[in-house]
This record gives structure tokens, sequence and C-alpha cells, in this order.
């Protein structure tokens, strides 16, 4: 058998080549819920996926206009604690991110400054995934995860926005690693830093809940099936009856989002999710969210090789658990498949009532994902296909990255704001459908004209628009910022108006921000 000289290269002295990399499955040292101390070879590896990773991350952070979800993150932030509170009950959203981001902005508000929070928690991800999946199962498998998060175009995409994914994701990484440790350790400091990650990650956004769901139905099965040592019922109680009371204050806010038909947006724009959307996540977890951009050939090259990783992975889980169903190593893909299987899966049930089945919502539920490719990668028994599938999953991923930069994702703002300031005269307004638009206008206008943004969404159907734009008669000129087909007007009834009434002057068109238009208020078309 060829051994893999990275892994022998941190196994202790002594140990026979059948330790290597190639080993079966059924052949490996169990999982380790305490670690030995890195190797150089492994200290050295793991800093050059955490380099890799901040590289990617940090470049082009400023390429990409503010869109209207990081534009209210801005307005959020820049507000006094308690205001930011008050605002942030009346949204869809916790606190958490809102309020570091507010400690964040004396570093500067531009896209860069912004932004660079959440790619800090992106690159903090990637060593935690490493201990994770060292700890779960070998430190190959920890490191060839740590790699395919830092080329992950999912992860990079939303370690780039100035929104609370990456740090959620984080968040519910750290305490699914804590919780992992407290059911092998017992140690009351696992409980205590999984009760803190899990309540943070809460406040940060709700989906964490779906995490906490799925790895305490893990601690609950390793308490109930492998009693040898059991984790203390009781520590594990108050662990949970901590994360309810620290989270109890924001709960009568909670309920009330609810109520009141918080994420209306996604009930809209996606509906209920199909069974077919969960092979969608699945694509968007492997080459990301630029898979139109590859040629064909190659796009389906990484579905197979996507795809064959993943069974092995299974394949590997069904042996051990028929050969060994009591060892830690069953116990770590029970961990995982639920980690990633019982989160995703109760999302997309939830969603069949609620609609809340969004794809920058489901970033908590990748890492488990990359530690099964991981873990299939693992599965081959020669060092050199080995290597060469773990590179192509990662080639295949960087392409992604190239192509979300090469080619703009994110709505035209900052072109937008510029053709607009270049025609723009004393006496102008700007008006927005939807009218939330405003936000990421404001951010580059900054103040350089009046916006009107009383105009309803959804606009009603008996909706009087004349009496609704009334209040701009004093004006001299309209900039009307429209989005084609958006549901807050699919009808183009406020243009139809405009269009009928007075002389439009510009057009322009941009994407994602829609058409822009002026109107002369004193001249009829």
């Amino acid at each position: 058998m060829e051994a893999d000289p990275l892994y022998l290269a941190g196994q202790p002295a002594g140990q026979p080549l059948a330790y290597a990399w190639g080993r079966d499955i059924c052949e490996m040292p169990e999982s380790r819920s305490s670690p030995r101390a890195l190797s150089p070879a492994w200290l050295g590896g793991l800093l050059a996926v955490i380099l890799l990773g901040a590289g990617l991350r940090l470049h082009g952070l400023a390429a990409e206009s503010i869109w209207l979800d990081e534009a209210t993150s801005i307005l959020l932030a820049r507000m006094d604690l308690p205001s930011l509170i008050r605002t942030t009950a009346q949204d869809i959203h916790p606190p958490v991110y809102y309020a570091l981001l507010h400690l964040w902005l004396p570093l500067g508000e531009g896209e860069f400054a912004v932004r660079a929070l959440s790619a800090f928690a992106g690159i903090l991800a990637i060593p935690f995934l490493f201990q994770l999946g060292r700890s779960l199962y070998d430190e190959q498998v920890g490191l060839l995860a740590a790699l395919l998060l830092a080329v992950s175009p999912l992860h990079v995409w939303y370690s780039q926005e100035a929104r609370m994914y990456a740090l959620v994701t984080l968040l519910t990484l750290g305490g699914s690693y804590w919780l992992w440790q407290a059911t092998q350790r017992g140690r009351a400091a696992d409980w205590l830093a999984y009760a803190l990650s899990m309540s943070l990650a809460l406040y940060t956004h709700y989906h964490a809940v779906f995490v906490i769901l799925a790895v305490n139905a893990f601690a609950l099965l390793r308490w109930a099936l492998w009693p040898a040592p059991r984790p203390s019922l009781r520590r594990w109680l108050l662990a949970q009856a901590a994360i309810a009371l620290l989270f109890l204050p924001w709960l009568p806010v909670l309920l009330d989002q609810i109520a009141t038909g918080g994420g209306y947006w996604i009930a809209e724009a996606i509906g209920h999710p199909s069974p077919r959307v969960l092979v969608e996540t699945w694509i968007d977890y492997g080459i990301g969210n630029a898979r139109l951009w590859y040629p064909v050939e190659v796009r389906r090259l990484g579905y197979a090789l996507f795809a064959g990783a993943s069974l092995l992975a299974v394949g590997a889980a069904i042996g051990r658990w028929r050969r060994k169903p009591s060892s830690r190593l069953s116990q770590a893909f029970l961990f995982t498949f639920l980690y990633l299987g019982l989160s995703l899966g109760a999302v997309w049930l939830v969603s069949q009532f609620k609609p809340m089945y969004a794809r920058r919502y489901l970033l908590p539920f990748l890492p488990p994902y990359l530690l099964l490719l991981a873990m299939g990668v693992r599965q081959i028994p020669w060092a050199r296909w080995r290597a060469a599938l773990a590179a192509a999953l990662a080639a295949l991923c960087l392409l992604g990255i190239g192509f979300m930069a090469y080619y703009p994702q994110n709505d035209a703002w900052r072109s937008a704001v510029s053709y607009v300031q270049a025609h723009a005269q004393p006496g102008d307004v700007a008006v927005f459908v939807p009218q939330w638009n405003h936000k990421p206008f404001d951010y580059y206008a900054r103040g350089a004209l009046p916006l009107y943004r009383e105009l309803p969404v959804p606009l009603p159907q008996d909706a009087d628009v004349q009496a609704l734009l009334a209040p701009l008669a004093r004006y001299q000129r309209l900039w009307l910022v429209w989005t084609p087909g958006h549901y807050a007007d699919p009808d183009g009834r406020v243009r139809a108006y405009l269009d009928g009434r007075f002389r439009r002057e510009l057009r322009g068109d941009f994407a994602g921000a829609g058409q822009i238009s002026l109107y002369d208020l004193g001249a009829a078309p």
C-alpha cells in the first residue's frame, strides 16, 4: 500500500505504514475527544489553509456594490444601542450581529471596512472546522474539511457580505464542537462553552435553533445508545436551561415577529420549497451559486465528483455501523449526519408551513457536509487518487470563486447612484419601487437628494397612485427607481402613471438596481 507522506509526518513514532491515510475506514483509529498536540507538519498545513481562506475572503472585498440587506445592516449599526435593539425587534432578525457591527463601524463605513467583520468570522471558522474534524475523525479529515471550507464559493460569498450569516455559522460550528466534546469528556467547561456559543448564535440568527435541535438529538441518542461512559444528563439539562434563560428576554420579540408575518419576502420570492430544492442546496454546498457560469462538462464533472465523495462517506458510515455500532467512530458519523440532515430537513419541513428556506439562511449547515466530503475522500486507498480527488474538488471550488469575482452578482447600486448624481439638480426627488431600495441608494448618495419612502409594499390593487405621489408636487423633477416585475408593483402602475402624466427625460438600466427614469413634473409627455 502506498503511504501518505503528509500523514506519516504527523503520526507518532513507531506506528506502522498501515496507519497511513490510505487505510480503509474499518481500520481507522477511533476518533479522539482529546486530540494529541499537533506536530509542526500539521500546524504548517493548517496555517497554509487559513492563509488561503483569508486571502480569498479579503481579496475583492469592496468589489461588489453594497446591496439592500447590507445597507440595512449599516443603517441599524449607525444607531445607538438602545435604538438598535428597538428597531431590530421590529425587523425579522435578532440583534447581536448589528450590535457587533455598531462597535466595528468606527473602523470605517466603506465597503471593505463594513464587510471585514464577516470576513474575519469566515476566516475563524476554518480552524474551528479543522478542530471539529480531528475530534470526530482525525487530522486528515479535519484538514481537508478546513481546506474545502477555505475554498467554498458559498462560504466565501457570505464571508464577504455585511450580514450575519458567516457569524452564525462560526457560532453554531463552535457550539457543535463543544457539545461533541461535552458528550465525550463530560467536562463542565465544554457544556458552558456550548451554552454560550449557541445562545449567541440564537441572538445572531434564528436558524441556529435547527443546529441546536440536531446536535441535541445526537446528545440524547448518545445517552440512550452508548451507555459507557454516559454523558451527564444533569449537565445536559443545565446547558439547555442556560440557553433558554439567556434567550428568554428576546422570546416575546420572536413570537411577535412570527405573529406579524416576519420574512414575508421569502413567501413572496421563494415560497414553499419542493424536494428539488434539496438537490439545489447540495449543489450550492459544492460548487456554489456560480454554477451557471461553469462550462457544462465541468459542471457535470463537479456534480459527479461531489456525489462520489458523498457516497463514499455514506458507504463508510453504513459499514462502520454494521461492524461496530458501539464505536466512537459510529458516534462521529451519527453526529455529522444529524448536524447536516436533521438541521436541513427540519428547515425544509417547517418551510412547508412557514417559508424560511432561503439559501443564505442555510450556511450554518455547510460545515458537516464538508466533513462528509472529507471523510469520503479519506476512503480512497491509493494516495495519488486520493490527492487527485481532493485537488479536483478544491479546484472546482476555486473556479467558482473566480467566476463570482469576474461576473458581478450584487445589485449595481454604485453605478446607479453615480448615474443619478451625474444628472441631478436642485429640486429633484427620488421615488422607489419597492420603497426599501432607498437604503442602498442613500448609502452611496449620502443625502444628496430627497428620498420619498412612503409607497406601500405591495401596492394595493385599489391604490390611488396620484394621491400617493401628491406630496411630491413641490418638486421639479422626479427620479423613479423601479424594479420591474417586483411584487411591490408587479403591473408597473407607478411607472405607467408617471409615463402618462409627465415627460420622461432620461432612462437607465442597472443590473439588480432596476430601471431609473427621470421625469419633468412640469411638462406633459
